[in-house]
């Protein structure tokens, strides 16, 4: 399975019923005059979007927990993240590009921890816990002496070897 990128609201101050995104038909509209994606339904019922130039590239529409919706982008490359990146901005009522780990795209290669998932991501990967940091800091150190010792071991193994057979 890819990485997910998802365009998401969850600004505060905007009524569910006024955010685009959960709004389809206004949606679809609205992506095919300004980003020239069309809108198709599959088998299963899922609807997604796509450009007729470059169908490798689909947004699929999917609904939250919370009953908001989503566009969600499964192993989006930088050119479909750049394009969600613009949707969210021409939306213009606070939606945004959030992957996999949390973290809110400004652009392909930039990204920063939106305060709405900060709380969140805290407690799934307990970042900003002591606890964490002393962690991530002895297996960085725990890991090289390991193999370092391994090779030691190896290296008296062999040493002792040739000992043996002198």
């Amino acid at each position: 399975m890819g990485y997910h990128v998802r365009i998401i609201n969850t600004a505060k101050d905007t009524a569910a019923s006024a955010k685009m995104l959960n709004r389809p038909q206004a949606l679809a509209a609205w992506l095919r005059k300004n980003f020239d994606f069309y809108a198709d339904t599959d088998d299963s019922g899922q609807q997604y979007f796509y450009r007729a130039d470059d169908q490798e590239r689909t947004l699929f529409y999917e609904v939250c927990d919370e009953g908001n919706r989503e566009l969600l982008a499964i192993g989006p490359d930088d050119t479909l993240l750049s394009l969600m990146i613009d949707i969210a901005r021409l939306l213009g009522d606070g939606s945004r590009v959030v992957g996999d780990e949390g973290e809110t795209y400004v652009s392909p290669v930039r990204s920063y921890t939106h305060p709405d998932d900060a709380a969140t991501l805290a407690a799934i990967y307990g970042h900003n816990s002591l606890g964490r940091k002393l962690f991530d800091f002895l297996l960085s150190i725990w890991i090289p002496l390991l193999l370092w010792l391994i090779v030691l071991l190896l290296w008296l193994i062999v040493f002792l070897f040739k000992l043996w057979k002198e």
